[in-house]
């Protein structure tokens, strides 16, 4: 049974409102900078790189895997609305 449900459950699933995700996830972001904020405190005395340009360079690459956004009138024009039963 365990095997057939999605990775991700819906927040819904447990009781939670569904923006629970929202703040899930912004968790998951604070905990990521904080991270990368350590590891250039740590590694910020070596190198010929400034702190700064140690997260430009990771900041650059995380944008790069990011997908790009969607055309938001392109979807809606795609999937309109429909108020209808």
């Amino acid at each position: 049974h365990i095997h057939g449900m999605p990775p991700v459950v819906p927040p819904g699933v447990y009781g939670f409102h569904e923006n629970a995700n929202i703040t899930r996830e912004q968790g998951e972001t604070y905990r990521m900078m904080d991270s990368l904020l350590l590891m250039v405190g740590q590694t910020s005395g070596t190198g010929d790189s400034s702190p700064e340009d140690t997260i430009r360079k990771i900041a650059h690459d995380i944008l790069k895997r990011m997908p790009e956004p969607f055309s938001l009138g392109g979807v809606q024009a795609q999937y309109p609305n429909r108020y209808e039963e």
